[in-house]
């Protein structure tokens, strides 16, 4: 059987977890010491949203497209807030990262930027939520441990401080990883936190990306679709297609 031959560029310990910098050809990985992939890059292009869980998360701009500020809940290598930081350049990011190892990899290996536009904030997830005062336009929440999503962010109280640190009309977007979490079980705690919640299968890869929003939203394709042709005019990313897996949530049929 043939095999990708792989190498440990860099590795280090945050937190009591092994991190690894790993090369696979032209690619380049995060790891938490296993083989989940937590981050991917092109080394060549690594603009593109290498991940199709990421590319999913990216419906968030379809649903909110005027976006002005937004947040990151985990950083990883850095991928969704660097897609933004060049494709929505007047876009202000704060990003929540616990680990300062992390941060200084995404930036030393995986050519994350560095500007004033990407504010960090060192720290937990949940802790750093209770003392922020801003309201978003958009949060992206993908944090994960080397097993799976910390316990604590995946509980209703946490997202009650989600929902209350979004604008009217902004939108929570979570990646649930479906191997170590209940999606039924999350998906109330969803519909508990916020009057609209949409869903996003990603094929083969086991995630579910979610969205969420403090207003009652009408699932309106044809809007959506005419947002997405005209994402899709300046952003090199298939919006249309992707749009094609957004769908309302029915309690009754949940994947």
């Amino acid at each position: 059987m043939w095999f990708t031959k792989e190498k440990i560029v860099f590795e280090t310990e945050s937190l009591g977890m092994p991190v690894q910098v790993v090369d696979k050809m032209e690619r380049r990985e995060l790891r938490f010491g296993n083989h989940v992939v937590q981050s991917a890059i092109s080394k060549a292009c690594p603009d593109y949203l290498l991940l199709s869980y990421t590319r999913h998360m990216m419906l968030g701009a379809v649903l909110c497209p005027g976006m002005k500020n937004v947040l990151h809940i985990g950083l990883g290598a850095g991928n969704l807030p660097r897609f933004l930081y060049k494709y929505f350049p007047n876009a202000h990011q704060d990003i929540i990262e616990k680990s300062p190892e992390v941060i200084s990899i995404a930036q030393q290996y995986f050519k994350f930027p560095q500007d004033d536009q990407l504010c960090f904030h060192v720290g937990d997830g949940m802790e750093i939520m209770q003392s922020l005062e801003k309201q978003y336009d958009l949060i992206f929440l993908d944090a994960f441990e080397a097993t799976g999503s910390p316990a604590h962010l995946t509980t209703i109280e946490f997202f009650q401080l989600l929902r209350n640190s979004l604008k009217p009309d902004g939108w929570l977007v979570g990646n649930v990883w479906t191997s170590n979490i209940n999606l039924q079980d999350q998906i109330q705690i969803w519909q508990g936190a916020f009057a609209t919640v949409f869903q996003a299968p990603v094929p083969i890869m086991g995630n579910v990306i979610l969205f969420g929003c403090n207003s009652s939203i009408t699932f309106q394709k044809k809007i959506f679709l005419k947002t997405a042709r005209s994402l899709q005019k300046i952003i090199p990313l298939k919006f249309v297609r992707l749009l094609e897996f957004l769908e309302p949530v029915d309690p009754d049929n949940i994947l």
